[in-house]
């Protein structure tokens, strides 16, 4: 019999390879060296289709046949997902040479069993649950999660949470000087798996392909360069829209013989062998977004179903608002870009800790009817501070509001009503005079759903019309809500979404603009605003 030192996991995988008649392509030895010794917390990532359970099972016999009492807790994102490893690794001990004929599974079942020769009473060679169910008692020196991370464990914030807090509490089932293994693949924008490599986790990670680009309106007959690699992989759209494109490469350089929205470009394949351009194009197909395609085949940390707002649609620009005063008339500029309107919605809130925001968006047009999200603050304090003898407002969330009227001369900011704001308008209005500042004060009624409203904003992403200020796109707590926004829940945190969403539905469709009050003088009002006109060449 061979001596269990000598025995490595990529020799005791290949022996049940050649007993399984199997081809092993590179990746997986790769996987075993990694597996054999990956410290105290690993992360495994490997495309679909890569073998990721199948190498699972073997590990697991692997270890249960080095040291009979070794005990793991194998969980998954359900409990019958679990036991699928729970029998598929019964079944490489009870087929191995190396184990059939004295380590196979004799107590328990496919929950929790044991080995012939271990010594442990409770917790079982290998234990099987789904990652919400109890485990509170259980101990072992390993604990395995394999695709916890799926759209029903991520697809909101509350899921997330959830999911995150029954993976810490693995640390009080791990025997000290114990390990965690992760293997599965991203399904979110802020995945597991990424906060796990960030805390400093042992991490082995292969894409699909090792060498990517994507290329976005792609046009006939252009001549496109390529980087130095051999063999590639193209394709073009996704889902039903999905094929090779007609294509020739010459020299490093790429020529297409039609127009496409989006192409990508791969080469140096994990498993060629395996998974040719063919059949890589039958899984895109399959595939009903590209956030699907890149999180499941490409590993990017994205959710599987897609975004309702697709972050990446945004425009990014970092110009600020150019105005010009010339012969009684006054110009605006984004860039090169001419302004035709603005608009200003406040959604109040009390400004307390746990309550929604009260959130303040600027929302500049152009006379291409394209949007600029050029503004989107969290006003926070009392609605209003007064002072105690004259009763005059001095400070709070209106002075804030003032502050950005002032800042973007607004001829006037819409205000929602419902809830708290019944009695904002009244208060501004009173602030505005104050300050000495002339602005329109406009109520907004909002009877439908909060979710509808906000998905107005897709058809302008749809688009390519929306641009987003580069300041907004820095600001973590907004890109955090329109990651995490979905429309099929009411539990979204979407204050800023909402306050934008209120400035497209209330956009004016004013073409440009000229200074109808030439003689009198206004504090602090763009009276282009006032009075469209028709624009040169419209």
């Amino acid at each position: 019999m061979l001596d269990k030192d000598n025995i490595s996991l990529s020799v005791f995988f290949m022996m049940y390879a050649v007993e399984m008649n199997w081809s092993v392509p590179n990746i997986h030895i790769e996987v075993c060296e990694w597996l054999e010794d990956y410290g105290n917390l690993g992360v495994l990532e490997l495309p679909r289709g890569h073998g990721k359970s199948t190498i699972l099972e073997i590990y697991n016999a692997y270890k249960i046949y080095k040291n009979p009492n070794h005990l793991m807790l194998h969980q998954g994102a359900t409990d019958s997902d679990a036991y699928k490893i729970s029998r598929g690794t019964a079944a490489v001990l009870e087929k191995h040479p190396l184990t059939k004929d004295f380590c196979t599974r004799e107590r328990g079942e496919v929950q929790k069993w044991w080995v012939g020769a271990c010594d442990d009473v409770k917790h079982g060679n290998l234990h099987a649950r789904g990652i919400l169910s109890n485990v509170t008692g259980s101990r072992a020196n390993e604990i395995q999660n394999d695709d916890v991370e799926t759209p029903n464990t991520t697809s909101s914030q509350d899921l997330r949470d959830k999911l995150a807090y029954r993976l810490s509490e693995q640390i009080h089932i791990l025997i000290p000087g114990g390990t965690r293994l992760f293997v599965g693949t991203p399904h979110t924008h802020d995945s597991v798996y990424d906060k796990l490599r960030d805390s400093g986790a042992n991490c082995f990670i292969r894409p699909m392909y090792s060498y990517s680009k994507r290329m976005i309106d792609v046009k006939k007959g252009k001549v496109y360069k390529l980087d130095n690699y051999d063999n590639y992989y193209v394709f073009s759209g996704i889902g039903s829209q999905a094929c090779i494109p007609k294509y020739v490469i010459i020299n490093n350089h790429i020529v297409f013989k039609d127009n496409y929205n989006l192409v990508d470009i791969y080469s140096e394949a994990l498993w060629p062998e395996r998974f040719t351009s063919e059949i890589m194009l039958q899984r895109r197909i399959e595939c009903s977004n590209i956030n699907e395609w890149d999180s499941q085949y490409m590993l990017a940390s994205k959710p599987i179903d897609g975004n309702a707002l697709d972050i990446d649609k945004f425009i990014p620009y970092s110009e600020d608002i150019k105005t010009h005063k010339a012969n009684f008339n006054t110009e605006c500029r984004i860039g090169n870009n001419l302004i035709s309107s603005v608009i200003a919605c406040w959604d109040p809130s009390s400004g307390k800790q746990g309550r929604d925001i009260s959130a303040l968006s600027v929302v500049f047009k152009d006379v291409q009817g394209r949007l600029y999200w050029h503004e989107c603050i969290a006003i926070k304090g009392d609605i209003a501070e007064s002072d105690d003898k004259t009763g005059r407002i001095i400070g709070g969330q209106v002075m804030q509001v003032i502050d950005v009227i002032e800042k973007y001369n607004l001829p006037h900011v819409y205000i929602e009503v419902n809830g708290i704001g019944g009695h904002v308008p009244a208060i501004l209005r009173a602030a505005l005079k104050t300050r000495g500042i002339s602005c329109s004060v406009l109520e907004i009624h909002n009877t439908g759903k909060k979710n509808d409203r906000i998905m107005n904003i897709q058809s302008y992403l749809l688009s390519n019309s929306l641009y987003i200020h580069t300041k907004i796109l820095n600001n973590p707590n907004i890109i955090k809500q329109i990651n995490n926004f979905n429309p099929n829940t009411t539990k979204n945190k979407d204050d800023y979404l909402d306050s934008l969403a209120s400035c497209i539905i209330n956009t004016p469709s004013t073409l440009g603009f000229i200074d109808i009050h030439k003689t009198t003088q206004f504090n602090n009002n763009y009276n282009m605003y006032q009075k469209p006109v028709v624009v040169d060449g419209w």
